[in-house]
């Protein structure tokens, strides 16, 4: 890591009028909690073989792409290579005498976060429960409260910031020395590249995202915005994930004999 950030330093040096900046994140987060909460406490319910495929897919880091040149940017989730399993027969059998299913595949919950600065919007392609849908929302950046802490990740001098987000305090580390305000999700805003953060998911407990990796490139690149999926805002895509996710709470306590699907956002 300590090579990486030297080299990243001299590419800064030699190359400050770069107009694409591709970045690596990767999202952790923490296991004790998720085990310790109502949501573990049903994951124990269930049989050995799903409940440990279930937190090790809940558990396992999840690594992003953040592209960003002349104000537009891309936030994507990496996704997986598909194993050749996958293509004969994607569902885990649970239980003796054909039983009910289960089927986890983490491309289920891929998405594409698209935002134009200079017009003020955001696009999100998000897939819930096998549909696609594009979230169209006008950007807004938290309101950060820039703070006297500093700290340094790699050979940069970072400054610390604060907000609130979904009910919790976010705490954002940005560098000055990566001129893009920038970051992961909807982490952004700042003077300067947003490099971490960390924050309390009400879900998953105490998250983290940190940049691994950065290349810049000497030319712009055109980003555009993803088009494929169901156009709805975004209090309309959270009636319908509401209504998806009280179904299959149903679904499951029917008892049927169908495919168990797992979402973890």
């Amino acid at each position: 890591m300590k090579a990486f950030f030297l080299t990243l330093a001299v590419l800064f040096t030699i190359s400050m009028s770069a107009q694409t900046y591709e970045i690596s994140y990767v999202k952790t987060v923490d296991e004790k909690f998720i085990m310790d909460s109502l949501m573990g406490k049903r994951i124990n319910m269930l049989p050995e073989q799903m409940k440990k495929e279930i937190l090790s897919n809940m558990v396992k880091p999840q690594e992003y792409t953040l592209t960003y040149s002349n104000g537009k940017s891309l936030y994507k989730t990496k996704e997986e290579p598909k194993k050749k399993e996958d293509d004969e027969d994607d569902d885990l059998k649970v239980g003796q005498g054909g039983g009910f299913k289960f089927r986890f595949n983490r491309n289920m919950i891929a998405s594409i976060l698209y935002k134009d600065q200079e017009k003020f919007i955001s696009i999100k392609q998000q897939n819930i429960f096998d549909k696609q849908f594009l979230i169209q929302d006008s950007i807004k950046s938290l309101e950060w409260e820039i703070t006297d802490k500093t700290r340094t990740v790699g050979e940069f001098t970072c400054k610390e910031a604060t907000a609130k987000f979904r009910n919790s305090t976010v705490t954002a580390c940005y560098s000055e020395d990566i001129p893009i305000n920038e970051g992961p999700d909807d982490f952004f805003g700042l003077p300067g590249l947003v490099v971490n953060v960390s924050f309390k998911d009400k879900r998953f407990g105490p998250t983290n995202i940190a940049m691994t990796e950065m290349r810049i490139l000497p030319e712009s690149k055109i980003l555009e915005a993803p088009k494929e999926g169901e156009k709805v805002t975004k209090e309309e895509f959270e009636k319908v994930m509401k209504e998806r996710t009280e179904g299959f709470r149903d679904q499951n306590r029917g008892g049927g004999n169908g495919p168990m699907r797992i979402q973890i956002n």
